[in-house]
């Protein structure tokens, strides 16, 4: 492994490199699959031992129809690697899972009892009464209840304690991991009204004590688990060092295609650019490479750490948000190597980038009420409230409520704004008032409303709400040119490639639903995503739009063309995630974070088994052995922390997915031990027999389907 990484780290990739690379990810990756599965038929298999059970067979993959790479017999017990990698099993005496061979292994466990043989017998004497049977003493029927569900979860165990360890390995060498940092938070969720502000760190959850080294899938998982119905406690280490308590109350608004709850924060990125689709790269005066990391933006230095150990500067996106309209200069540090493709000192370069124009189609869209202030806010400080209306900005209309954040980002600290606000009192009656506040510079900006939403103010800390109704149609623009007039009311959109080529271009680059027709609504379909969506799709895609005038249907065409006044935030500039190796300090620390990991993981798995049964996650997120062992090959190439962490994870799966009541599984074998020690007799065999044939039915079609969807996904 040392010399691969090495070898990798020091040498252009070349067929040779390739090769082996890939040739030492598929065979740590088969190496590490069969040691999960080997884990687990040892627990089997030791503990049917130390009861006195007879074991034929232990076996890595099924010899199903006797294919099998390898045999040998060793003592009373034949060991081999079946040809059908799908899983692994112990063959004890008496104990079949196939309920064709049931009568058959029934038969051949019974011996003769003694006392009812033909002892003493001559030749043609008779026996008078019959012979009587029982069980082979070294047979798994045999042994008592207790001790054949000690065998049967002794697999389970095993994977749950090798998990551990191979977890604990793991944090010893050092796992890459997300921070639990606030990146940026979702406009008008919960974190962003508690006003939750970029580069804050989660340091608690619940009651629980202080804990530095928490990730954002920590965060993440404990929302999913805990938060339907009740706010969740969390406490947070400011930028300035104070920690603050927060009770938030999850949503599932924001994703509500997930309905996965959310407290609507977003991970850290880098400064680290991102390779994007050529016509969403920024205009830059060299061309921006991925890889490129950004040191300096406009004179302000950054943190950045250091490679594999990027930081989060909440500054970078601060500066972006506060100069859209303007050029901004950035340093950037590119990799430099020389003719041998040995690494050399990295490089500096001094880049302009220009403002990049948002792409609008000449509807200007009906604010509606604000539907969230943040805390500590000016707006809450000025007095502004939830339901709200803005009417006027300095004795001017509102104009686009999407772009009014970034029209009123302050261009000096003593610079105020006059709001004139529509508010209904308790008693029905709408009132209009007059309210100033003093803007601040945003800290963060947001883009990227894929799951709709309100439009925010950051500079005064409100969320809006964007209707589907017009209130302006921008003179020159598409929508003038076909016809569309101030109180249409938008109700579908669909998206038309220019041709068959952009269309399979824009699927590979959002979804294969890219091109359905979205069906509006205030909510998740709201104009804020279908803006969203016209800057990701190609030059020439244009906008079938559908709108409600009075008692008649307009169906109208629209062409997206570049704004004059509204401008793209983050520039076609994509950032990597914020990573931070994770180093055990010590033995014990290691075998505790491995302890947290395998109990994540299956936690993990017992919520997702869950949520497939409930409808919360579709189907079509299985993976079946295809996905897996790809997944297994990308991870091993990134090194063997990554893998171990990934076999960890395995490792849960298998414990939680055996030990489901489904016959044929482990679960299924301690269900049917179970009724046996209630009721004093074993279950019946035919019975048995085909409940588990229907289990073995369900889970090979089970298995069918997860391929498929792995198949679809290699293919599209």
């Amino acid at each position: 492994m040392d010399a691969f990484v090495m070898f990798a780290a020091t040498s252009e990739p070349t067929f040779w490199t390739e090769t082996v690379g890939w040739t030492w990810s598929i065979c740590s990756v088969a190496i590490g699959l069969g040691f999960v599965i080997f884990v687990h038929e040892l627990g089997h298999f030791l503990v049917a031992k130390a009861c006195g059970v007879k074991c034929e067979k232990f076996y890595i993959g099924f010899d199903l129809f006797n294919l099998r790479f390898c045999r040998f017999q060793w003592g009373e017990t034949e060991y081999g690697i079946g040809a059908l990698p799908l899983g692994g099993y112990v063959k004890m005496l008496g104990q079949d899972d196939d309920p064709r061979h049931a009568i058959a292994e029934a038969e051949r466990v019974k011996v003769l009892k003694e006392g009812t043989a033909a002892e003493g017998l001559t030749p043609g004497e008779t026996v008078e009464q019959p012979q009587k049977y029982e069980l082979d003493p070294r047979s798994y029927p045999a042994k008592p209840v207790l001790a054949r569900m000690a065998i049967i979860s002794a697999g389970v165990t095993m994977n749950v304690i090798f998990g551990a360890v191979l977890g604990a390995w793991a944090f010893w060498l050092g796992v890459e991991e997300m921070p639990a940092l606030v990146g940026s938070t979702v406009p008008g969720g919960p974190a962003w009204t508690a006003n939750l502000r970029p580069g804050m760190k989660f340091v608690q959850i619940g009651s629980g004590a202080e804990y530095e080294h928490y990730r954002f899938i920590d965060i993440k998982q404990h929302i999913i688990l805990n938060g339907d119905d009740r706010k969740l406690s969390f406490t947070v280490r400011t930028r300035d060092g104070e920690e603050k308590h927060f009770a938030l109350q999850p949503t599932s608004r924001a994703v509500a295609e997930t309905k996965f709850p959310t407290i609507g924060y977003l991970q850290p990125e880098s400064s680290v650019i991102m390779e994007r689709v050529e016509h969403l790269k920024p205009d830059s005066s060299i061309p921006l490479e991925a890889g490129d990391r950004i040191v300096e933006i406009n004179g302000v230095p950054l943190k950045t750490g250091k490679e594999g150990h990027e930081e989060f500067d909440y500054r970078l996106n601060a500066e972006l948000a506060r100069t859209a309209s303007e050029q901004i200069r950035v340093v950037i540090e590119r990799k430099a190597k020389d003719d041998k493709g040995k690494d050399l000192p990295a490089e500096r370069h001094e880049v302009t980038i220009e403002p990049k124009p948002q792409r609008v189609v000449g509807l200007v869209m009906e604010i509606g009420p604000i539907v969230a202030v943040r805390e500590g806010s000016p707006a809450q400080k000025a007095g502004f409230q939830a339901g709200d209306l803005i009417q006027q900005v300095n004795g001017q209309p509102v104009g686009d409520p999407l772009s009014l954040g970034q029209r009123l980002i302050p261009k000096d600290d003593a610079e105020s704004w006059t709001f004139v606000v529509a508010r209904q009192g308790a008693d029905g009656a709408v009132t209009t008032r007059s309210i100033t506040v003093t803007p601040e510079v945003p800290d963060q900006y947001f883009e990227d409303y894929r799951t709709g939403g309100p439009a925010s103010i950051e500079s005064i800390g409100v969320a809006v709400q964007v209707t589907n109704k017009v209130a302006a149609v921008e003179p020159g623009s598409s929508a003038e040119k076909e016809g569309f007039r101030p109180g249409d009311v938008l109700t579908k959109v669909k998206f038309v490639p220019a041709d068959a080529a952009d269309e399979e271009k824009e699927k590979e680059l959002l979804a294969k639903e890219a091109h359905d027709e979205i069906v509006l609504d205030n909510d998740v379909h709201s104009w804020t995503r279908i803006h969203f969506r016209m800057q990701l799709v190609l030059p020439k895609t244009r906008l079938q739009v559908t709108a409600q005038r009075g008692k008649t249907e307009v169906v109208k065409t629209l062409t997206a063309d570049a704004a004059d006044s509204f401008y793209s935030e983050s520039r076609g500039l994509v950032f990597g995630p914020v990573t931070v190796t994770h180093t055990a300090g010590s033995p014990g620390e290691a075998l505790y974070l491995g302890v947290r990991e395998i109990k994540e993981g299956m936690t993990h798995v017992v919520f997702t088994v869950s949520a497939l049964l409930t409808g919360r996650v579709s189907a079509e997120n299985m993976s079946g052995p295809i996905g897996i062992l790809g997944a297994a090959g990308r991870i091993a190439r990134s090194g063997l922390p990554e893998l171990l962490i990934f076999l960890t994870f395995l490792s849960a799966n298998l414990a939680v997915l055996n030990i489901l009541p489904i016959p044929v599984l482990d679960g299924g074998h301690l269900l049917f031990l179970a009724w046996e020690g209630i009721t004093r007799k074993p279950v019946n065999p035919n019975v048995q027999g085909y409940l588990s044939l229907v289990g073995l039915l369900l889970l090979l079609l089970l298995m069918i389907y997860a391929t498929k969807n792995d198949i679809v996904r290699w293919v599209s």
